[in-house]
């Protein structure tokens, strides 16, 4: 500013006096278009953390929408003087929120797609909902290698079940008729939906069926790894869910599968694993 008086003190007053208005013009001209592209690329960040769950898409719409708020003051304004920094916008990685689920939208399975096939011990029909690794699932066997398994099985005659050794074992109660169960000489009743059991696999079980058919939701993890089994509210993110029950966001028989895990909103007739 002092170089411009200077440099307009030969100049006539008005002279001068238009010299300093353009300048505190050009000045107030820039600042304003400076805030109305901060606010613009704010925009575009609000709208970002309200859009759905692809945070790579939604990164990708966030960044082009602060280059267009760029372009679009800059199109309009003056020459920009060196060393001024406008609209430092950083996208949102945190995942999109749905209302029942803290994170991203699960794999939902339906009966359906549970793959059925015999029993271990030719008793039954068991429906393989999911196996990790899944190599070989597809037309598989039971001697496939897996660390989990999880399936839903038809009980409609008494008789023993299949054995699993090297496996951990739990049994929900997911039909509406009971069951009893001879776990190695010791009877254990499920009577009502949820109710569970767990064995080690290799186990000698049988049932009877006082009421009629039922089904037995099942899940089998290999010794030594690394899972939990639950079922109802869980505060730590889940890789699986089967709905014994309907839940606000996942039907009564349906399984959810988190890849990776969230955090789910999750009732009583949730059973889970994580």
């Amino acid at each position: 500013m002092s170089a411009l008086l200077c440099g307009a003190a030969g100049a006539n007053a008005s002279e001068a006096a238009g010299l300093v208005a353009g300048f505190v013009a050009e000045r107030v001209l820039d600042h304003a278009l400076g805030l109305f592209e901060l606010a613009a690329c704010r925009g575009a960040a609000i709208d970002h953390e309200d859009q759905g769950c692809s945070n790579r898409h939604t990164s990708r719409t966030l960044h082009d929408r602060a280059g267009a708020c760029r372009d679009l003051a800059r199109s309009t304004a003056h020459p920009r003087h060196t060393g001024e920094t406008f609209c430092a916008v950083k996208s949102s990685t945190a995942p999109a929120r749905r209302p029942d689920n803290h994170g991203c939208v699960p794999r939902i399975l339906s009966p359906t797609e549970f793959r059925s096939q015999p029993w271990k011990n030719g008793g039954g029909v068991t429906h393989e909902i999911v196996r990790w690794p899944d190599a070989g699932a597809r037309g598989g066997t039971h001697d496939d290698a897996y660390d989990v398994r999880i399936s839903i099985a038809d009980d409609r005659t008494p008789g023993p079940f299949s054995r699993f050794p090297g496996y951990r074992r739990w049994s929900f109660l997911a039909g509406k008729a009971p069951i009893v169960l001879d776990v190695a000489g010791t009877v254990h009743e499920l009577a009502a939906p949820g109710d569970h059991l767990e064995v080690d696999g290799d186990v000698a079980i049988s049932c009877a069926l006082p009421a009629g058919p039922t089904q037995l939701f099942n899940i089998l993890v290999r010794d030594g790894v690394d899972a939990v089994v639950g079922r109802g509210p869980c505060a730590r993110p889940i890789r699986f869910a089967f709905a014994l029950a309907a839940l606000p966001w996942l039907p009564s028989g349906h399984a959810a599968v988190f890849d990776p895990p969230e955090v789910a909103t999750l009732t009583g007739d949730a059973v889970w694993l994580r």
